[in-house]
């Protein structure tokens, strides 16, 4: 009896569930009746994102709703090789996010592999530094995440420790839960970050083996780990240009952070004033 009862239920909730999903199609349209795409709104900057992998043009979903919910338009830059294209694609775009992703090949800065160096890449580095160096040249505003850091380090002449636990002897990866920091992150008084934080220290995630080595020439290291880790670097003049080690996004959209958001926050003022700039 009780077997037969749960078939009932499975049955009913079934047929609700088709019953709600049948009405689905004319409550979009009527949703969307109203959108008007023909123009552009200036309201929310158009923040372009870096992909990860070149079969599926992929971005975790963190980092697009960090931007929503920050108060941009997240727009996924496909990865391509074709230059031209990405300079349009470009233009198009108020600001440029360079996300995370697998390890950097150190022969870009003359060194061997190492035995423990993970996963490459190397047509994402390409598309990453043609997008970086584009953007840097028109001064649009860039935050880079985790390799997004790394990538702009090696683009502009630094190095990379290949392997934290082999090299330095030091743990980063956290096996603890994304919502949990893994290590206080030390902010150079007097640095963008320090300003934008608001704060001397902060607690932040930690996800990587791979790290900041020789600060590249143009850049400082303006937050640093309890263990000497190279954890933020920004130029040393008035680029608009921010890199963390860690990931505000996961803070952000995962556990509402709101000490986080001010990374994402500085992103879109610094993308409205390029906008204002472009026109």
């Amino acid at each position: 009896m009780k077997h037969l009862l749960s078939i009932i239920a499975a049955l009913l909730l079934s047929a609700t569930a088709h019953a709600q999903l049948a009405d689905r199609p004319a409550a979009i349209r009527a949703e969307t009746s109203t959108c008007d795409i023909s123009r552009r709104s200036t309201s929310r900057p158009v923040i372009g994102i870096s992909v990860n992998d070149e079969a599926r043009n992929s971005v975790r979903h963190p980092y697009t709703r960090a931007v929503e919910l920050c108060g941009g338009l997240p727009v996924i830059i496909p990865m391509t090789d074709n230059t031209e294209i990405l300079a349009e694609l470009l233009s198009l775009i108020d600001g440029l996010i360079l996300i995370g992703g697998d390890d950097i090949d150190p022969a870009y800065w003359n060194e061997p592999h190492h035995p423990r160096l993970g996963d490459l890449d190397t047509l994402r580095d390409v598309y990453d530094m043609r997008l970086l160096y584009m953007a840097e040249r028109a001064r649009m505003p860039i935050l880079g995440i985790c390799h997004g850091e790394q990538i702009v380090n090696v683009a502009f002449g630094g190095t990379l420790w290949q392997d934290l636990p082999s090299q330095r002897g030091v743990e980063h990866r956290q096996k603890a839960k994304d919502s949990l920091g893994f290590h206080d992150v030390r902010l150079i008084e007097g640095s963008r970050i320090a300003s934008i934080m608001g704060c001397e220290t902060y607690k932040t995630n930690s996800f990587h083996h791979q790290a900041v080595r020789r600060v590249a020439d143009g850049f400082r290291a303006t937050g640093i780990s309890g263990d000497g880790t190279v954890e933020v670097i920004e130029p040393v003049d008035n680029r608009p240009i921010l890199c963390v080690q860690f990931h505000p996004e996961i803070s952000i959209v995962r556990h509402g952070n709101d000490d986080m958001r001010a990374i994402f926050g500085w992103l879109m003022d610094e993308a409205r004033k390029y906008s204002e700039n472009k026109k």
